[in-house]
């Protein structure tokens, strides 16, 4: 048994071609969820997911009886009106950050009882839950993989660390963007294998997976916009939005990054009308901060714009700058709106195939249309 831990939507949306590749060769897989505020049971992934007579949906992962009174007074808490959990903001923060519903006693039993050969987590996971994970594992010889979650698609100075490395068994790195110290780029545990969510399989079984049919035909330019309310420079999002909703012909539809931490009920992510994937294949035209967002919509062949003047403050700027013939890079607003102008009036061109794939080599270790970043993963399984 190969037990997944998942976290945040990101973290599903990170492992479950993992998961859908290991069913494929016929080998058993159980997806736990440790995030008490987000059960994603009822999500179309792990509906996909749960067809497969070798995929166990557990839940929520409470053990112990005073973990589950606990847990339940949680839900209790979630399903009270909206009004009200939209002012507990920080409860939800410290819930999140610190709150687990079991012990690594209980955790070890849990793995002993499953048969579980290997665990599978994903690097954003909370401190205090992969060390608890982690320690467990490590104490009754089950290997664990770490798998970075999205892309480093930023330029960063500073060297990362990975958190409990020494313990690891494998960290899967989807490019080689992040500057991670020379200790763990020569180590046999880090693995350089691609992001799997951006495998090019798993990019055309999402439009089934999500049953993806245009019904919302007509002339216009079609933009689907990604932010999160949260991030430093929102304000300067809405400005550039209301220069958008100027021009002539343009339809705007916006999606929410999935980093909510925020029970279901309150959250603006999983209220979207369309998922991002849903929203990229509805679209023209996407535009986005420096997010690895960008990189599906490359692969789906839409008209792809980086806010380039948007890079987190900080940081001096993003891969994607160094790729001006796949990625539009707007450097203002007013050079968004001109972009975005330039394809109403049919005045740009499409990219040349060689940088695309130059660029997906860089950003996803994708070689060449053939190559399977899955089944390259699931061969260390």
């Amino acid at each position: 048994m190969h037990l997944f831990i998942v976290d945040l939507f990101i973290s599903l949306d990170t492992v479950a071609p993992i998961i859908d590749g290991l069913n494929k060769k016929g080998k058993k897989t159980k997806i736990c969820f440790v995030n008490p505020m987000q059960d994603f049971s009822h999500h179309k992934l792990i509906q996909y997911l749960n067809k497969s007579k070798f995929n166990q949906n557990h839940g929520q992962l409470c053990l112990g009886f005073f973990n589950k009174i606990n847990y339940i007074l949680l839900k209790i808490i979630i399903s009270f009106p909206l009004l009200l959990l939209n002012k507990l903001d920080r409860i939800w923060n410290k819930i999140y950050n610190s709150t687990i519903f079991f012990n690594e006693k209980n955790f070890i039993k849990f793995l002993k009882k499953n048969n579980v050969k290997n665990v599978t987590i994903e690097d954003s996971l909370p401190k205090n839950k992969k060390k608890l994970i982690i320690n467990a594992c490590s104490k009754i010889g089950i290997p664990i993989l770490c798998i970075a979650s999205g892309l480093f698609t930023i330029k960063i100075k500073k060297n990362k660390e990975i958190y409990l490395f020494e313990k690891i068994n494998l960290y899967l790195s989807p490019n080689l963007f992040a500057p991670y110290r020379k200790n763990i780029l020569t180590s046999k545990k880090f693995l350089l294998c691609g992001s799997p969510r951006y495998d090019t399989k798993w990019i055309m079984k999402l439009k089934k997976i999500y049953n993806y049919k245009n019904k919302f035909q007509n002339k216009k330019i079609k933009i689907a916009y990604f932010l999160r309310t949260t991030s430093e420079n929102h304000n300067v999002h809405l400005k550039l939005i209301e220069k958008i909703k100027k021009i002539k012909n343009i339809e705007i539809k916006f999606g929410n990054k999935p980093r909510e931490i925020a029970p279901f009920k309150s959250s603006l992510f999983a209220n979207n009308n369309l998922n991002s994937t849903e929203l990229i294949l509805w679209s023209d035209i996407t535009i986005s901060a420096p997010s690895s967002i960008l990189v599906e919509s490359v692969l789906r062949k839409k008209l792809t714009i980086c806010l380039e003047y948007l890079t987190p403050e900080g940081k001096t700027a993003s891969h994607f700058s160094d790729h001006k013939n796949v990625v539009m890079i707007a450097k203002s607003s007013n050079e968004a709106v001109n972009i975005i102008n330039k394809f109403n009036s049919n005045e740009h061109k499409f990219n040349n195939i060689k940088d695309i794939g130059l660029f997906l080599n860089l950003f996803i270790n994708n070689k060449n249309k053939n190559y399977s970043i899955v089944e390259n993963i699931i061969k260390y399984y």
